[in-house]
């Protein structure tokens, strides 16, 4: 954690209390937001079978897409790198960076 801090104040001028605001504290909430909806977000959907399929069942499976490539801005390095990483592994996918 301290090599985060050093390199933020080395390249931004950034004091720790910014880093842990804008930076460390975001990614950490949406990781537990993450972590507390997974299983309700991998649950199949049922939704109603049509008129040509009557007496059967249908449900909405979520799959992953495949790769995702995570571009990230210098501004705010660990945030907007590790925020849409981290949505993109829960949703199944891999991720490149």
């Amino acid at each position: 954690m301290t090599k985060m801090y050093a390199a933020a104040a080395a390249d931004f001028g950034k004091p720790e209390a910014e880093v842990d605001m804008g930076e460390i504290m975001v990614v950490v909430s949406e990781l537990a937001h993450i972590r507390k909806k997974l299983k309700k977000w991998m649950k199949a959907t049922p939704v109603k079978a049509s008129m040509a399929m009557l007496g059967t069942s249908s449900k909405i499976i979520v799959e992953p897409k495949g790769t995702s490539l995570v571009i990230s801005p210098w501004n705010y390095p660990f945030n907007l790198t590790f925020g849409p990483m981290m949505s993109a592994i829960a949703a199944g996918n891999t991720v490149i960076h």
